[in-house]
């Protein structure tokens, strides 16, 4: 359950990508249940243990890659709305590269299933 801050954090972040992440086919309940899994939606996270950082605690080398991948400078790796592309760019590959979103998400978790995607996604 979300706290008063967290709801309010999710609705601002709901608005102002609706219509990026509308655009990217990529439902928007996994963007935002992954950011708030990842980060509770803040995009200045760091993980003491890794590379992980931002709100969807992506490592280095994924990071670097999906900018490369898509032309994006690694520029911004705290920047509420790079990060957001970013997570974009990334999901669509992964769901392309595996035909679905369980896998994908498999995937993104580097194996391990954390998701409830029946519930999410038919």
């Amino acid at each position: 359950k979300l706290t008063p801050q967290q709801y309010k954090r999710f609705s601002y972040l709901a608005i102002k990508y609706r219509s990026d992440i509308e655009k990217s086919k990529i439902p928007a309940t996994l963007v935002w249940w992954t950011a708030y899994k990842e980060s509770r939606f803040d995009p200045e996270q760091k993980n003491e243990t890794s590379t992980a950082k931002g709100m969807f605690q992506f490592l280095d080398g994924t990071w670097n890659e999906i900018c490369k991948l898509n032309g994006y400078s690694k520029d911004g790796r705290f920047q509420e709305e790079k990060q957001v592309k970013v997570m974009l760019a990334y999901l669509n590959y992964l769901h392309n590269k595996h035909g679905s979103w369980s896998k994908a998400m498999t995937e993104y978790h580097g194996g391990e299933y954390q998701y409830p995607i029946n519930f999410l996604f038919k």
